[in-house]
């Protein structure tokens, strides 16, 4: 957290960006502790890579029906390009009109979809996002 506060101070980051960036270092902290999981997957062969992956996606893949039909192969290799994002509630992961070039699984929580007309649809644990930006998606 220190490293997030002198970098706030540095760059004179104000309210309430401030606090967002402060709150999202706090929330990833309490999934990760503090622990990047990128840079230590990236340290293992490839082969290693598959399996660690496929192991920390197991769940999602298991209880996700959209992975029903897929071979052992596949997961394996689509395990390789999810990327985990974390954000706390609140936050929101896509603005209108940005470009939507992403599936969006959610492993654990829930995501709130707001469109334009302001109709709201709440997915949660194993439910996926694909339609283009017309929604605000919120964490």
């Amino acid at each position: 957290m220190l490293r997030v506060r002198e970098f706030i101070r540095f760059h004179q980051i104000p309210n309430p960006l401030r606090q967002r960036l402060e709150e999202y270092f706090q929330h990833a902290w309490s999934y990760t502790n503090g622990m990047d999981m990128n840079s230590v997957i990236k340290g293992f062969p490839e082969c290693i890579q598959a399996d660690i992956c496929l192991h920390l996606h197991r769940s999602l893949f298991s209880n996700c029906n959209a992975f029903d039909e897929v071979s052992p192969g596949c997961l394996r290799a689509l395990s390789l390009k999810f990327k985990t994002t974390h954000a706390p509630p609140g936050d929101i992961l896509v603005h209108k009109g940005d470009a939507l070039n992403s599936l969006f699984f959610v492993a654990r929580g829930s995501i709130e979809i707001v469109r334009e007309d302001m109709s709201r649809v709440v997915l949660g644990n194993y439910n996926f996002v694909w339609e283009d930006c017309k929604y605000k998606l919120l964490a």
